[in-house]
């Protein structure tokens, strides 16, 4: 039996567990270490840690997960007891994320849609952590963080911050997804072209732009999260239809593209920063329109054919 295979009896889920539980430590050790004097690498070494807790969920029974659990966040805060910080914003948020994002694809939800809700919830669970680490330490930690990263200058960098945090749940949900996907297909298979609707896609853009526009006028960086999660929407749709149809999918981009282009000119200097980030939903906006009048016309099409055809 391989070692990415399921595990049925207890001491192969222990063993298991026991190997992915003593990486998650020793990776939080490292971040620890290396954050203030090597920061890429510890943030390289941060991104992947949502991966070790999938891959335990997808070949282990779902009974034994919270011994993984409880033992990787118990080893990893024990072993970095002098500096948490990294344990309990990053390794803590990605055990649970990654439990989610495995249990997504064992009950067979397609991948686009499982990324999304896992990153989401990665979000939320590291902005949870956010009051807990500023009481233990007495400092704000986004301030710290932006610190780090060399972004305490950047002007109105407060506007992007739950993007930039959800930016980065995404990436280390969607790396997990790539690296185990050869797997997930062997042990859970998912006809992608049942599972996901083109329409479903456009319609949570479309959702998503309008709240967007909703909290320009509430708070701001919400706004500007909504707005990403509408682009991802959006590319997921575009690349069903690239799927489906290359030549309507190119045009349809190619006309995205250009009206965007020229909408984004003439808007650009009339709205003050940092508003005019939120130009960039012209380009979604244009994007599902065009998907839904080409999905219609597609329809139209084959509807007159075939009743020719009879």
């Amino acid at each position: 039996m391989g070692l990415f295979s399921k595990k049925e009896t207890l001491i192969q889920n222990m063993t298991f567990m026991g190997i992915f539980s003593a990486i998650n430590v020793v990776i939080s050790l490292l971040s620890t270490i290396l954050f203030a004097v090597a920061t890429p690498i510890s943030i390289l070494l941060i991104i992947i840690l949502p991966l070790t807790s999938t891959v335990v969920e997808l070949f282990c029974k779902d009974k034994y997960y919270p011994i993984y659990l409880f033992s990787t966040i118990g080893l990893s805060l024990v072993v970095t007891m002098w500096d948490m910080q990294n344990t309990i914003f990053y390794l803590i948020p990605s055990v649970f994320t990654g439990y989610i994002f495995g249990l997504l694809t064992k009950k067979r939800i397609s991948g686009i849609y499982s990324i999304i809700v896992s990153a989401s919830i990665h979000t939320l669970l590291t902005y949870s952590f956010l009051p807990l680490l500023n009481l233990i330490y007495d400092v704000n930690f986004i301030d710290t963080l932006k610190t780090l990263l060399g972004f305490a200058s950047i002007e109105k960098i407060d506007y992007i911050i739950p993007s930039l945090i959800f930016f980065i749940s995404l990436i280390q949900i969607f790396l997990s997804f790539i690296i185990v996907n050869d797997e997930i297909k062997k042990i859970y298979p998912i006809n992608e072209s049942i599972v996901v609707n083109e329409f479903v896609l456009v319609i949570c853009s479309l959702i998503t732009i309008v709240l967007s526009i909703v909290f320009v006028f509430i708070y701001l960086p919400i706004s500007f999260l909504l707005l990403i999660i509408s682009l991802y929407f959006t590319i997921g749709d575009m690349y069903f239809g690239f799927k489906k149809s290359i030549k309507m999918a190119l045009i349809n981009l190619c006309a995205s593209i250009v009206l965007f282009i020229v909408l984004f000119a003439i808007f650009y200097t009339r709205i003050t920063e940092p508003y005019n980030f939120m130009l960039l939903g012209i380009f979604m906006l244009i994007n599902n329109i065009i998907s839904i009048v080409v999905s219609f016309l597609i329809k139209k099409y084959s509807t007159i054919k075939i009743k020719k055809q009879g």
